[in-house]
């Protein structure tokens, strides 16, 4: 059987003795305060939890298009030099990423075949069906590299460092941005990611890429 606290779960002052049902208090019981303290911190909590499911909420049914700040994506022409296709994208999106191929849901990028020396990948987020779609489209990045279709490419993910897919990337520089990047929507709403960013770079100029990418956060 589980002992009682002996001290305030509030405070952490040492509790009387137990009262004689045997109940120790789990809080101060001069004033009250520390019971008050309690309840508004429970309250703070599930209000905050409340906000975060709205706000994952918000992001996972407006859009699975988030575009990336322009920093970033000028960072990645200036690593790799050009970028010749984003094979997930769309036209408002490349007016920004400036890739000289995109493919868009239209055209489904993820079914066809990479041929390009330089990619940039902001893969849609959320799920199709039971699958993450990040775990798809670096699936997809991958098979495309490692079989000479794809020279250099930079992909944007989530820090999603205990899934499958993102073990699949450790092999590659990753650069893991300091705070959160703030995204905008097509509507051109903004809104930060509910998790940590990290950029993986594949290619031959990985110090270049430290180089450039230092400056976002720590690159390994």
């Amino acid at each position: 059987m589980k002992s009682p606290p002996a001290y305030c779960a509030t405070c952490g002052k040492h509790l009387p003795r137990p009262h004689r049902t045997g109940r120790r208090p789990r809080y101060c019981l001069r004033t009250g305060a520390c019971r008050q303290k309690a309840y508004r911190r429970r309250v703070k909590a599930k209000r905050s939890a409340k906000l975060q499911r709205a706000r994952l909420g918000h992001l996972q049914q407006e859009s699975v298009e988030w575009y990336t700040p322009k920093k970033y994506v000028e960072a990645a022409r200036k690593v790799m030099g050009e970028i010749e296709l984003d094979p997930a994208s769309s036209p408002q999106a490349n007016r920004m990423v400036q890739a000289k191929l995109f493919y868009d849901q239209t055209h489904d990028g993820f079914t066809k075949t990479w041929r390009a020396r330089t990619v940039w990948l902001n893969p849609p987020y959320c799920k199709s069906g039971n699958t993450s779609n990040q775990a798809m489209w670096t699936a997809k990045l991958l098979a495309e590299y490692k079989a000479g279709n794809v020279h250099e490419a930079i992909v944007l993910v989530t820090s999603a460092t205990g899934t499958t897919w993102f073990h699949r990337l450790y092999p590659y520089p990753m650069c893991f941005v300091k705070g959160r990047i703030q995204f905008t929507t097509p509507t051109g709403k903004r809104g930060g990611a509910t998790k940590g960013s990290i950029f993986v770079y594949l290619g031959t100029q990985q110090e270049k890429f430290r180089q450039v990418f230092g400056r976002f956060g720590v690159v390994k």
